[in-house]
């Protein structure tokens, strides 16, 4: 069992970008192990209403079993598409990262590697509440390498706005692809959301 927490800061710098500033932790191990320490600016461009734009650039310390800590860095540009039917919302995101791929045990954690995300979303907002009930799905291929399928993740929570702040809770589960011992992660975590 792993868990996460995350704060995530959001302003518009003006029409249409916005910026985010997310700081988050994980453990893993029964939660008796910190696993990594997270902080990662981005910059989102609204194209149309439908249509975004955004990259990002990922700082991780991770903190190996020998107490050891080693300093990641991670890229990334996506693609965000999204259609509102009545009260659900759908959302597709394409995101390209290069750096390092921490789905990975800490022997593999310093490799290089480029990878496609793919990620489908379904959300619904219950007439007179501010909760969201969301259900995702999201595909991970290793493009530099052997170009294959290496991980899954499907995510099942809830997000509640308030005026400025959002809370969100969800249980995650992670699962290797071809690989000889494909290991399954899960995860339960916490993001809190300030926008300004």
């Amino acid at each position: 069992m792993q868990a996460r927490v995350g704060l995530e800061i959001t302003t518009e710098l003006m029409d249409k970008l916005e910026v985010e500033l997310f700081g988050g932790q994980r453990w893993n191990h029964n939660l008796n192990t910190s696993d990594k320490t997270i902080l990662q600016p981005s910059l989102t461009y609204e194209v149309f209403d439908f249509l975004s734009v955004g990259a990002g650039y990922r700082m991780a310390w991770a903190f190996d079993y020998d107490k050891t800590t080693r300093f990641h860095q991670r890229f990334h540009t996506n693609v965000a598409l999204k259609h509102k039917i009545d009260r659900f919302k759908l959302r597709y995101r394409s995101r390209v990262q290069y750096g390092f791929y921490d789905y990975n045990a800490s022997d593999n954690f310093s490799s290089n590697a480029l990878v496609h995300r793919a990620k489908f979303e379904v959300s619904y907002t219950p007439f007179g509440t501010r909760i969201s009930p969301y259900a995702a799905s999201e595909f991970f291929n290793q493009l530099n390498d052997e170009n294959s399928y290496i991980k899954t993740r499907y995510l099942f929570g809830a997000a509640y706005s308030f005026t400025r702040l959002s809370l969100d809770v969800f249980y995650q589960i992670d699962k290797e692809l071809n690989t000889a011992n494909p290991m399954t992660e899960f995860i339960i975590g916490l993001t809190l959301g300030y926008e300004f």
